[in-house]
Order: structure tokens, then C-alpha cells, then sequence
């Protein structure tokens, strides 16, 4: 399955999938989705020195996926972590299992 699934992802024939890859590719046409079906402000665990640094990132990453334009930067923020860090790399008073900041959208 996960050679399928990186053939479908376009990561080549690979017998394992990065899972940080992987939520990246899932998570840029979830915003996506997300943008077009509801008008909730959608906050994305994004990578970065700090929130400004992460925010950046935003715009490159979805025109890669050609999808920048399905997208409404005024409903969308950015929560500075990274999946491959305990607790999404959030502070403890950040971190909450159950959800982040927004409008019940979870990164």
C-alpha cells in the first residue's frame, strides 16, 4: 500500500512514505476543500521560526499544488509546530489533543 500510495502522490515508486510528506500532500487539498465548503477560518501546523516565518510558507507550498487560488488568506492562519516533534513541537499550554485555535478546524 505504501508504494501505492506514493505512485498516487507523485513521490515515485517508494516502499515507505515520509509522513510529513504525507500530511502535506493530504493537508494542502484538505485547506482546499475546506476553503470551498465552509467559511471557518482554517489554522494549519506549519513549520517555522515563528508565526510570521510560517505564514510565509503558506503561499509557495500551495501553488505548488496549484491550488493558491482555491484558497482565502484572509480565513487562513498558520499554528507554529511540526508533526515530527511530541505534541506537534507546541508548547504544553498549546498543546491540546482535542483541538487547536479556530473555528473547530483542526490542522
Amino acid at each position: 500500500m505504501r508504494t501505492e500510495a506514493s505512485a498516487v502522490l507523485g513521490r515515485g515508486a517508494r516502499s515507505a512514505v515520509d509522513l510529513d510528506e504525507l500530511f502535506a500532500d493530504l493537508g494542502a487539498f484538505l485547506l482546499r476543500d475546506l476553503m470551498r465548503t465552509t467559511d471557518a477560518r482554517v489554522n494549519c501546523l506549519v513549520r517555522g521560526a515563528d508565526e510570521a516565518a510560517a505564514l510565509a510558507r503558506l503561499p509557495a507550498n500551495l501553488e505548488w499544488y496549484r491550488i493558491w487560488d482555491h484558497v482565502d488568506p484572509e480565513r487562513l492562519g498558520v499554528v507554529v509546530g511540526d508533526l515530527s516533534e511530541p505534541g506537534l513541537g507546541l508548547d504544553p499550554e498549546e498543546f491540546d489533543p482535542g483541538g487547536l485555535r479556530g473555528d473547530g478546524c483542526q490542522p
